[in-house]
């Protein structure tokens, strides 16, 4: 009987965890989401480091026309023009896992070409959510729910 007390304790303490972990995710999103698109913008490289041209191609000759004349880089694939696709960034929140993904109508075509990859952030850029972020926010949660 003792045994199984203790378990169900441990279960409800890991879901609270979760339930706060993913809270501080979602009052996150803003952050998350720049780490995303920064690494789009700067790298041209999916959540896992790879080129985003190695996967769908490069832009054409055309594309990178009207860019430059936009004022634009042309290095990599970017995904950027207005920023309406990476302006529509938000975090959907799943039971046990929160996934990055766009609103906008150029989604599952740009998804199609360059993979679901694109949404995410690279290991360097988790860590430096969990040390700024996430860490601190969570002791400070859970020191408050031991206060109760």
């Amino acid at each position: 009987m003792f045994a199984e007390l203790k378990r169900q304790l441990n279960d409800l303490q890991r879901s609270e965890i979760k339930r706060i972990v993913m809270g501080i995710v979602k009052d996150s999103e803003e952050i998350i989401t720049a780490y995303n698109k920064q690494q789009l913008q700067d790298t041209g490289k999916n959540s896992f480091g790879v080129k985003l041209s190695d996967i769908g191609g490069e832009y054409s000759p055309f594309t990178i026309e009207i860019r430059k004349k936009k004022g634009k880089q042309t290095k990599h694939v970017d995904l950027f023009d207005k920023g309406n696709f990476q302006g529509d960034f938000y975090i959907d929140i799943k039971s046990d896992s929160a996934v990055i993904d766009s609103k906008d109508s150029k989604r599952d075509e740009l998804v199609e070409r360059w993979g679901i990859e694109l949404f995410g952030v690279n290991n360097e850029n988790k860590q430096d959510f969990i040390d700024q972020i996430l860490l601190p926010n969570l002791l400070i949660k859970l020191n408050l729910l031991i206060k109760r």
